[in-house]
């Protein structure tokens, strides 16, 4: 893992000192996505991050079509720069993420107004 990592981290230093290479740069740091180790894929959700800052490179990442959803919290930034655009609104509902998303988010919300009001409740004092 650690020479998978350290690629990682070269690949977001190209990021900044090789311009020329950004499409290259984006496509590995995808790959990077699906490590096996989720410090790898942690790391390249970082650089991506950065990299779609820039409304270009983020139209690139929504070309590549990479998937989110394998990287939990992790990848929920980034997500959320997808839902930012048109292009990544429609690549995430074509691929269900957004349903998924708000399903998942419907019932978190339901459990917890549940726990809410059964914590409010209390039983009866008895004598």
């Amino acid at each position: 893992m650690e020479t998978r990592l350290y690629a990682t981290h070269h690949l977001g230093r190209l990021l900044h000192e090789a311009p020329d290479l950004i499409d290259w740069v984006l496509q590995l740091l995808i790959t990077q996505l699906y490590d096996p180790a989720m410090e790898v894929c942690e790391v390249a959700v970082m650089y991506l991050e950065e990299a779609c800052q820039d409304p270009v490179n983020l139209e690139k990442v929504v070309y590549l079509r990479p998937t989110l959803e394998h990287l939990g919290d992790a990848g929920a930034n980034l997500f959320l720069r997808f839902m930012s655009t048109s292009a990544g609104f429609l690549y995430l509902l074509q691929a269900q993420y957004i349903d998924y998303e708000l399903e998942s988010w419907i019932s978190v919300s339901l459990e917890t107004s549940s726990r809410k009001l059964t914590a409010g409740t209390k039983p009866p004092l008895r004598h």
